[in-house]
């Protein structure tokens, strides 16, 4: 169940941002395709669209028959004043307060109340004139019991009795009108200055605090002001620590109105952009720290107000703009929340080359680059990469320059580049971090060079480099950087068969991530989880990892973490036995992966595809998914390139063609010499029962199996290599 907040929502656009701010889902907005594909992914779903008011209606009643008929498992509850009038509405009326429970909220909100004369027989029947006169309205009871307890039942019976507030209408469909001269009683008993406060703090479109709601008010208004307006409900105290503020939505759109007509409406709306422009500074300078995790909640409580700056300084102040728009990319790309799809983040580069701020410009590349590579359009990432990293040079950035490098190191590696191409970078940007004192960028860049030796089979140089990311992190408080950090050493461990550290790291990576909030590092963690207990044959673990996995990727749903779902949960199919729904979901895999340019994910999917076609006999489809594989590795990931190799051979020996099997099999050992893992053995067996000629060869090959078999910590990998050298020997 998730809630929208609909007032204000005056555009479609709007709509979809507040609908997958509140579903986090990670889809571009303004293309209302991807928010429907996104809607369809999410599966069974109740939204809660609050407040549906004047023109938000006409909005919800243009969208939502789109939505609901392209997302079928989507269930919606509007709450509104009037009828949306859209197919299958079922509306429910629901009648005021009856007068009993509205008198007891009344006098609940007077409080102790014994001043002013609200004691006694007088008080009960003047509470109960007060909500039959309002009609049971509670927002308008509880503004009522605001001037009560300055009035005294006395004079608030004779302003009743004289007209001074509006009665509230008969029929429900108008009770709005009790509301309203609810609002307007309570505005005439304010001073000019809160008056003046009371419309310009409707500029916050989320909660603020104290110090927020003096930035936007003008001299000679004081924190008094505020707390005043607390005093006659105008505004409501969250119990947070700092406090935040927050309006009621209807007296914020009441509020709103009186600002749209003030001559101050100018002036507030600088103060609301300068006031966001300098936060966003020092939040972009906080995230590489250690209170980082702040930071994030910070800029996800003020997401509405960046993005109502945004849009009012698009033309006015358009560096301002690129500032606030790189505080929103910030945030999306460390938490994995709805962010800046690649046509919002070009917009934002457009911004920022008009703002004549090289650094600026160098900032929404970088952004527009992780929303790219998101997408998998990974050549156009690496060229916008190239381009930022020229106008960080020139804007004097270091900083920027080595976020540049980390991601063309990050992109460099998924296209599968030449090795000692990103490790000439990695020294490079590791020599500037040390004059500049970057340990931010140093973490990441041994963190992307760790996965370059990782895929170049190089473990212990892979270790190295992560084991000194992760001491960099912990020594500096990286709190942002070490889920990363412990996943990317995980991935290493994993390698060499240190499967218990793998996973402790992997627990803790997972436990900092959801503390933190950071979606995709969750996801990252359960999909590690879960290929790691597949691998340890340890299918009920599996299981509840998959299922939190899918339920994260509903709401959190990139390509890569799409894919990897869906592979690690056709891998759980084929070994329950479910052979037909796991070959879907493993060719779903493969397909959004490859469409998403994402190489070795699609690698991965099609050796376990292969493998399936292999244990089943499918020669034809094994050899052709083991071939595809191999083309998608390329240069890269000699492990996986070696068992490949090794499997293929196997095929090829099965099929009789011996000299093939040969050739493939001297090739998987020669990569297989470089591993420094036990992966090593069990080639050498399978290369032995490969090239089987006689009976001691096939000989030791079934002493391999027998010592796999009885092995209680085989991995999965060893009990299918097994079972094809079996099937090979059986062959031979």
């Amino acid at each position: 169940m998730d809630r929208v907040e609909l007032a204000g929502a005056g555009t479609v656009a709007e709509l979809g941002r507040r609908v997958a701010d509140a579903l986090r889902l990670l889809v571009d907005t303004d293309d209302e395709e991807a928010l429907l594909a996104a809607l369809q992914l999410r599966g069974p779903c109740l939204l809660i669209l609050e407040q549906a008011v004047e023109q938000a209606v006409e909005v919800a009643r243009e969208v939502l028959p789109r939505w609901l008929t392209a997302a079928p498992r989507l269930t919606v509850l509007a709450t509104s004043r009037v009828l949306l009038g859209i197919p299958d509405e079922h509306a429910l009326d629901l009648a005021p307060l009856a007068i009993d429970p509205a008198e007891r909220l009344f006098l609940r909100h007077l409080g102790a109340g014994s001043h002013h004369g609200w004691t006694g027989d007088l008080a009960e029947k003047a509470a109960r004139d007060v909500v039959r006169q309002f009609g049971g309205h509670l927002l308008a009871i509880v503004l009522a019991a605001s001037w009560a307890a300055q009035l005294g039942p006395q004079a608030l019976g004779r302003r009743l009795a004289s007209g001074t507030v509006p009665t509230a209408a008969t029929k429900h469909e108008h009770r709005f009108e009790s509301l309203r001269g609810a609002l307007d009683h309570s505005w005439g008993l304010l001073d000019e200055d809160a008056r003046g406060a009371f419309a310009a703090l409707a500029i916050f479109e989320g909660p603020f605090e104290r110090d927020d709601a003096a930035a936007m008010l003008a001299p000679p208004a004081d924190g008094t002001t505020v707390d005043r307006l607390v005093a006659h409900s105008l505004l409501a105290t969250t119990d947070d620590e700092p406090p935040l503020h927050a309006m009621h939505p209807p007296l914020r759109e009441y509020a709103a109105r009186r600002l749209a007509g003030s001559p101050a409406r100018e002036a507030v709306q600088r103060r609301h952009a300068t006031w966001l422009r300098d936060r966003a500074e020092q939040w972009r300078a906080d995230l590489e720290g250690p209170h980082a995790a702040a930071v994030l909640d910070a800029i996800e409580r003020s997401r509405a107000d960046l993005r109502a700056a945004i849009r009012r300084s698009w033309k006015k102040d358009p560096s301002g703009a690129a500032r606030l728009g790189g505080a929103l990319a910030s945030l999306a790309r460390w938490r994995g929340t709805q962010g800046p799809g690649p046509s919002t983040a070009a917009r934002s580069v457009d911004l920022a080359r008009s703002s004549g701020e090289p650094a600026a410009l160098a900032a929404a590349m970088i952004e527009l680059a992780w929303a790219r590579i998101r997408s998998g359009t990974l050549k156009d990432a690496a060229t916008l990469l190239h381009d930022a990293r020229r106008s960080a040079q020139r804007g004097r950035a270091p900083r920027l320059i080595t976020r540049a490098d980390a991601a063309t190191m990050h992109c460099a590696n998924l296209l599968g580049s030449k090795p000692d191409a990103i490790r000439r970078l990695g020294r490079d940007a590791l020599e500037r971090t040390a004059r500049d004192g970057d340990t931010w960028g140093e973490a990441e860049i041994l963190r992307q060079w760790g996965y370059c030796e990782l895929r170049s089979g190089r473990y212990t140089a892979a270790l190295r480099m992560r084991r000194a990311g992760l001491d960099l992190v912990r020594d500096h408080g990286h709190v942002l950087l070490e889920p990363a950090q412990r996943l990317s050493l995980a991935a290493v461990l994993d390698a060499i068969d240190r499967t218990d550290a793998a996973r402790n790291h992997r627990h803790l990576a997972l436990s900092q991530a959801h503390q933190l909030g950071l979606l995709g590092y969750e996801a990252n963690a359960f999909m590690q989880l879960a290929t790691a207990e597949l691998n340890r044959y340890e299918l009920d673990r599996a299981r509840g990892h998959v299922d939190s996995l899918m339920e994260l990727v509903r709401r959190h749903a990139t390509v890569s973490h799409l894919g990897g779902a869906l592979h690690a949960l056709g891998l759980l199919e084929l070994l329950e036995g479910r052979t037909e729904r796991g070959r879907k979901a493993l060719k779903s895999a493969a397909e959004r992966l490859r469409e998403g340019g994402h190489r070795w994910e699609t690698a991965s999917v099609m050796h376990s595809l292969a493998l399936a076609d292999h244990l089943d006999g499918w020669v034809d489809a094994a050899r052709t998914g083991y071939l595809e594989a191999l083309k998608l590795l390329g240069d890269g990931y000699a492990a996986i390139a070696s068992e490949l190799r090794l499997e293929l051979g196997m095929l090829e020996a099965r099929a009789g063609r011996a000299r093939a099997a040969r050739q493939l099999v001297e090739a998987a050992a020669s990569q297989a010499s470089a591993h420094e893992s036990r992966s090593q053995a069990l080639a050498c067996g399978r290369m032995a029962a490969a090239m089987a000629g006689g009976s001691g060869a096939a000989m030791e090959a079934g002493a391999l199996v027998r010592a796999i078999e009885a092995d209680e910590q085989s991995t999965l990998q060893d009990r299918i290599a097994a079972m094809l050298l079996r099937r090979l020997i059986e062959v031979l």
